[in-house]
């Protein structure tokens, strides 16, 4: 992308070689590992600690940057077109609102905002039978920016940062709606000026230079109806220099020219106009992240050092803490009034945390349920000093809040795996580790030939798309089983909408004409 980076990028600047170092590559010795952190912790010694009063400042001028960003953004004529697109994404299950409205934000109020969509809104958007209230008001949301877009259309051209400010904390708008907005304007930039510089390369073969070539063909470079001749006279050439060759190579270029600047519905000269301020904005606004991020790296190394586990080295707690700085530096806000370091350091140990429940075991437990079990074992230790004995399940759910249909998934999650292969001399071996081999393998007994032409005659009477995710879904065609992010690169789209085509498939085959086709043939299925 040419002209800004992203500011969800960490490749930026002397972060990204601070960051490279902190998760590099495993290193050949433990030697070669000590000396890559000593040359970090170097680096990072050499950052100047922002004090309180320059970290409120950098923050604030962060806030100025990127609402410059979000009005420029909203001026822009394509721009309630592109959120149309959005919600069209959010229908299909492409995308998901998280990634357009904050709905897990403290101050989303989903019920005053489902209130303002039944009064502003000419009509309520539909609900889907899976959609929580959250998700359902954050498209009321996206659609109530769309409309208060649509409204001041003539006044948008006027639009201070303080006016889109306003609308889009009220409605919790995410920044990284903008950012993907003005990515996809930077993209469709990129493509405008490689094509330019083809035709300017072209030209300068000839002897034209761009000053000479400006004021005959700056605003006309995407016109498609001239003819040879109109097309030499209009970029200034009065002779016969150029063959036929040329003037096709010319063409293409413009048909290139034209469609970038269409794949965002603009002219060139507010393409053009519209990514050199965006790029401008972004890049100060990326300058002030980077020094607030740099002056803090150092807490996440202490942070880091507090939390050593023998499960993730020093250098990979030290990569997940700098992902949560640099989600602390977009989420605070200095208006609060206190010290950003007291805001950093819950990101840090949060994302810290969080990686060690992930990564850390063999078999994964998801983070909340990991959270979940600290609580109610410390609830349980706690109990045992009071009374001296362990508390029984039903106590654990008074005490800690949850159900004890959750406390006994929480104790479950809390056992230590066994290997199968382990052997224990101090302990009889377990009769369900043993396996009769005399026993009918149950597999053997559904996959009879046909077992699979049943199988095979009820999934073909899906959709043609439905009966793909099935069959490498669960390898039907004697190939490994495909995971949802695996089909949906396939198919080019998110991996919940895999999920949701899966469950819409095994809703049909559960149908009693397409059970019954399967029971015939296997006998024991439900």
């Amino acid at each position: 992308m040419t002209g800004f980076s992203s500011s969800s990028s960490f490749d930026a600047g002397h972060i990204s070689k601070d960051s490279d170092r902190a998760r590099g590559e495993p290193d050949a010795s433990s030697s070669q590992v000590q000396d890559s952190l000593e040359t970090y912790f170097s680096d990072v010694r050499r950052n100047k600690r922002l004090s309180r009063e320059e970290e409120a400042e950098a923050s604030k001028r962060m806030s100025e940057y990127r609402g410059d960003v979000i009005a420029i953004i909203c001026k822009l004529t394509s721009f309630p077109s592109a959120i149309e697109g959005f919600i069209q994404e959010l229908g299909l299950g492409e995308s998901h609102i998280r990634s357009l409205v904050d709905v897990n934000a403290p101050n989303f109020e989903p019920n005053k905002i489902l209130s303002l969509a039944a009064k502003e809104l000419p009509s309520m958007p539909e609900r889907n039978a899976g959609d929580s209230l959250q998700c359902y008001a954050g498209i009321c949301s996206l659609k109530l920016f769309l409309d208060w877009l649509s409204n001041n259309k003539k006044q948008r051209a006027k639009f201070t940062r303080d006016d889109v400010d306003e609308v889009v904390t009220d409605l919790q708008i995410s920044w990284s709606l903008f950012e993907r907005f003005a990515g996809t304007i930077a993209q469709a930039e990129q493509q405008f000026r490689e094509e330019e510089r083809k035709f300017l390369s072209l030209m300068r073969k000839h002897g034209i230079t761009g000053e000479i070539l400006r004021p005959h063909w700056r605003g006309r470079e995407c016109r498609d109806d001239w003819s040879n001749s109109e097309l030499l006279q209009t970029i200034g050439v009065k002779d016969k220099k150029f063959s036929i060759s040329d003037i096709k190579t010319i063409k293409a270029c413009q048909a290139s020219m034209k469609r970038a600047a269409v794949s965002v519905s603009m002219t060139p000269r507010i393409l053009l106009k519209a990514h050199r301020e965006i790029s401008l904005a972004m890049s100060k606004y990326a300058q002030m992240r980077r020094l607030m991020i740099n002056s803090n790296l150092r807490l996440v190394i202490k942070v880091a050092r507090g939390k050593s586990s023998p499960e993730m080295s020093l250098k990979d707690l030290i990569q997940e803490g700098n992902i949560g700085l640099m989600r602390a530096v977009e989420k605070f806000d200095y208006k609060l009034g206190f010290a950003f370091s007291t805001y950093a350091i819950w990101w840090i140990r949060q994302a810290i945390s969080r990686a060690t429940a992930e990564q850390s075991k063999t078999i994964r437990i998801p983070a909340h349920v990991q959270e979940m079990k600290r609580v109610i074992m410390k609830t349980a230790n706690e109990f045992k000093e009071r009374f001296d004995r362990d508390p029984t399940e039903e106590e654990l759910a008074e005490l800690s809040g949850y159900s004890e249909h959750r406390v006994r998934d929480a104790l479950s999650a809390a056992d230590r795996t066994e290997s199968i292969d382990e052997v224990l001399p101090d302990k009889p071996t377990s009769e369900r580790y043993l396996v009769d081999d005399k026993a009918e393998c149950a597999l053997d007994n559904i996959m009879t030939k046909e077992g699979v032409s049943a199988v095979t005659e009820a999934v073909d009477s899906l959709s043609e798309r439905e009966r793909l995710v099935i069959r490498m879904r669960y390898g039907l065609e004697g190939e490994a089983e495909a995971t949802l992010e695996e089909i949906g690169d396939k198919l080019g789209v998110t991996r919940e909408r895999i999920r949701q085509i899966e469950v819409a498939a095994l809703d049909k085959l559960r149908h009693p004409r397409r059970r019954k086709i399967m029971q015939r043939a296997i006998p024991g299925i439900a």
